[in-house]
């Protein structure tokens, strides 16, 4: 458990590519027609997804167990890529952009909070 939440993620973009920093754009954030089918099922988890946020706004996704809320949010911050469709930022394709700033940019507030016992394992808190 120790190794699993001290380690750091590989970082599996290219760095001889351009990404642009998603802190330069307003967030304009635009589903089109997105779809999007889990390797293990053989049915769609999200089929035709498509709106617009603007900037500032928020979003609230609710629906029963299964339906493709946490889904959505995967493919927001870039964890998976839609099997058809596309998500734009400010208009440029979401890949474009850096991950992992792209990630930084964005909150999540879930409907049931997970706390560890003990999680912070004797460590004093400047650490």
């Amino acid at each position: 458990v120790y190794l699993t939440i001290d380690s750091r993620p590989q970082d599996d973009e290219d760095p001889s590519e351009k990404n642009l920093d998603p802190s330069t754009v307003p967030m304009h954030i635009s589903f089109q027609d997105v779809s999007y089918t889990f390797p293990s099922r053989c049915q769609s988890v999200l089929h035709g997804l498509s709106f617009d946020l603007s900037p500032g706004e928020s979003l609230a996704l609710v629906g029963q167990s299964g339906c493709g809320k946490s889904t959505t949010l995967k493919l927001v911050k870039r964890f998976l890529s839609p099997a058809s469709g596309s998500i734009l930022l400010d208009g440029e394709p979401l890949e474009r952009f850096d991950k992992r700033k792209l990630r930084e940019m964005i909150g999540v507030v879930s409907q049931e909070p997970s706390l560890f016992h003990g999680i912070c394992l004797g460590r004093p808190f400047s650490q």
